[in-house]
């Protein structure tokens, strides 16, 4: 952003969904990464699919008590009132912008609701008065696309909950894309006077320096994180690992060890032994996010709860892989409930573990069998 402001004036723009839950947790990081943004002056948020699960007049207590740009020309609250100003206007240099916000009404649920988002843009371009139409819509790619048919007279209809990229396009001489996935892509659009806009993915690398007011802002939200300790049911995370049958729960490491000093003298030598303090090094294990994969048994029964209560059960323990296991602790004779080399996809996935191969992790922590008497 500093880069691109020192080529010339800049608008910062959000079509929403910052966050993926309505929890308490997500509301702290909701609130994070709009500091942030504002950070880098952000103008314009449209109120996206998570957003609109928070209460209206949080929303709103957001935008009068800490100025966040929200805006939405379809959401309304329960009593049918806006939640938000239905557009911005802004200039940058001699061109005026009219920023538009629209929401899919199918990803909005009760107690907000959503008008038609074609008649809502419709309704306010006698209202506009600008050199651009820039419309914010979060909805998927081929409602993106029949919208921008819909409304000629705008210059972009940008997204969305797309899951991917969607290249700079055009439906007629509307710019259609989205440069959606967790913030690591940005669309970058130019805008001349008397020229058609002109659009680039960026992508958000590892060699873009942290600004820092930005590293400032991290540690405060895990300052926050630290100090509210967010236990699972807190959090918009179920363990997609370790589903448990009926009476299962964490025995946690120490109960595997009688029986099984040889796979533990493995699992010391390996890099699931010490996955907290590799959280550590950043300040990072006070965050749900990387608590759920860096623990033992994160939200089942007997398993982390917080770092309070469960100092015990940090760092990826037997049960990880194995499955609960109180009952097999109790009974040898009755298995462990999961096949270990199903659950690796579980966090090493490709989004946080890109370089993952089974083939050559998989031998790193191999172990047993071992007899169970």
């Amino acid at each position: 952003m500093t880069k691109a402001a020192a080529e010339g004036p800049v608008l910062v723009l959000d079509v929403g969904g910052a966050v993926a839950g309505q929890s308490p947790y997500d509301w702290e990081k909701l609130q994070a990464i709009l500091r942030g943004q504002q950070a880098m002056q952000l103008d314009a948020f449209n109120l996206g699919g998570p957003e609109c699960r928070f209460p209206a007049d949080d929303l709103r207590h957001l935008q009068t008590q800490h100025s966040v740009p929200f805006i939405s020309a379809n959401v309304t609250d329960e009593a049918g009132n806006p939640v938000a100003p239905p557009m911005k206007r802004l200039e940058r240099g001699a061109q005026k912008f009219a920023i538009v916000g629209v929401i899919d009404p199918d990803l909005v649920k009760p107690p907000m609701t959503a008008r038609d988002p074609y008649q809502s843009i419709y309704d306010l371009l006698p209202q506009l008065d600008s050199d651009r139409v820039i419309v914010l819509a979060y909805m998927d790619e081929p409602k993106l696309r029949e919208l921008a048919k819909k409304i000629p007279d705008v210059d972009a209809v940008i997204g969305g909950p797309t899951g991917q990229v969607v290249p700079p396009t055009r439906v007629g001489h509307v710019l259609v894309s989205s440069s959606t996935n967790k913030g690591k892509f940005l669309l970058k659009l130019n805008s001349q006077p008397g020229k058609p806009l002109q659009s680039d993915v960026v992508e958000v690398s590892s060699d873009i320096q942290m600004a820092g007011r930005q590293q400032e802002n991290l540690l405060s939200f895990y300052e926050n994180l630290g100090r509210r300790d967010f236990a699972p049911e807190e959090t918009q995370f179920v363990s997609r690992r370790i589903v448990g049958g009926v009476g299962d729960s964490v025995s946690g490491n120490q109960a595997c060890i009688n029986c099984h000093q040889a796979d533990d003298s493995v699992w010391h030598n390996s890099k699931h032994s010490h996955a907290w303090e590799s959280l550590k090094l950043t300040g990072a294990q006070v965050d749900p996010a990387c608590q759920r994969c860096h623990t033992t048994g994160y939200g089942t029964e007997g398993g982390f709860r917080g770092l309070k209560d469960s100092v015990d059960l940090v760092n990826v323990g037997c049960e990880n892989c194995h499955g609960p296991s109180a009952t097999h602790a109790a009974d040898p004779r009755k298995r462990t409930p999961f096949v270990a080399t199903q659950q690796c996809i579980g966090c090493h996935d490709h989004e946080n573990s890109p370089e993952f191969k089974y083939e050559t992790y998989w031998p790193k922590i191999i172990h047993g069998p071992v007899s169970e008497s």
